[in-house]
């Protein structure tokens, strides 16, 4: 916006697909008024883990802003290992404790080393 009308408004609304941690950030820099719906957060899957054999989805990972990594639920670090432009990214834990992992049949689907959230 700043680009093409010169100038940030002083209020914007915007559905659940701006909600992002640099857009949030950018936002917060600024001296717009922003309103941003949530709808689509990560939530929590209706069956604990523990009472399943569910697969994993993403909010059974702990995110830790501050180093920009997950934890799993079985207590391994995954750090960031790319972004995309669309600003996906892939987290990966260590091969040697994944292989080891009790739930890694739960967890990992694409190679038997890799998690990705």
């Amino acid at each position: 916006m700043q680009d093409t009308a010169g100038r940030l408004p002083d209020q914007l609304s915007a559905d659940n697909g701006y909600l992002s941690g640099d857009n949030l950030q950018a936002l917060e820099q600024s001296s717009t008024d922003a309103y941003i719906a949530t709808d689509k957060g990560e939530k929590s899957h209706k069956m604990p883990l523990d009472d399943s054999d569910r697969k994993l989805v993403k909010a059974d990972f702990e995110y830790h802003e501050a180093d920009n990594t997950f934890i799993c639920p079985e207590g391994q670090v995954l750090n960031m290992k790319r972004q995309s432009q669309d600003g996906s990214r892939v987290y990966q834990g260590s091969s040697e404790a994944c292989a080891d992992c009790p739930l890694h049949s739960r967890c990992c689907q694409s190679s038997p080393h890799d998690h990705y959230r």
